[in-house]
């Protein structure tokens, strides 16, 4: 429910999710067509759930990547830090030994890979996988250290700019609460016409709350 109201409150309507929050997203498809019916008026959208290429990202211990789960990787992570991340993963349990066939459609590291190399890649490290040329700890996973810190190398000068300004991070904050708020105020205003509350103020004096209805 409260995941509903943040979305239906800004009137979201294509929410970037992963695959696992589907279902969330269907709950609030259906709350907002039943607010709507009581408001006899289309106040909120019907949101759709944005998905990406990869819209499930495994963590370092095969579950989906959550930082609830302790299984993720981080843009604070330093290169040392991730490369010890990337190290701990599990890769293909069905090969035991350097010298057996990799399956890597079941290895994690190649799941991840696949967030960020190119088809012609890919293809290549499992073909090379596959035919035994190269190793999950001697190869791989290396070329996913190297991967990742590539990709981290911009969003890591972001954050730590924008860490280094707190003045300058707290003014961005600013703005999006006040365009946030202002959002929220309109598309409340809508919901109290539509049920027939045309002066709504609630005023605090001495823990008092006190509700005006015309």
């Amino acid at each position: 429910m409260l995941q509903a109201a943040d979305i239906c409150l800004y009137k979201g309507e294509l929410i970037p999710v992963g695959k696992d929050q589907i279902p969330h997203i269907e709950i609030t498809r259906e709350i907002a067509r039943r607010a709507n019916a009581l408001c006899e008026r289309e106040i909120f959208p019907l949101p759709q759930p944005l998905l990406t290429d990869t819209p499930k990202i495994p963590g370092i211990d095969g579950r989906k990547m959550s930082k609830s789960y302790g299984n993720h990787i981080s843009i604070s992570d330093n290169p040392g830090e991730l490369a010890k991340k990337v190290f701990r993963m599990v890769t293909d349990t069905r090969k035991p030994r350097l010298s057996d066939p990799g399956h890597p459609d079941e290895c994690h590291v190649f799941q991840l890979l696949k967030c960020f190399e190119d088809n012609g890649s890919l293809n290549a490290i499992k073909a090379d996988c596959e035919a035994v040329k190269i190793g999950c700890q001697r190869d791989c996973k290396p070329l996913l250290i190297e991967t990742l810190n590539r990709a981290l190398d911009e969003p890591r000068k972001i954050r730590e700019q924008l860490l280094s300004n707190k003045s300058a991070l707290e003014a961005i904050l600013r703005r999006g609460t006040q365009q946030a708020r202002e959002l929220a105020m309109t598309t409340m205003a809508e919901v109290r016409e539509s049920v027939g509350l045309s002066v709504y103020e609630i005023e605090t004096r001495s823990d008092n709350l006190r509700m005006k209805w015309g």
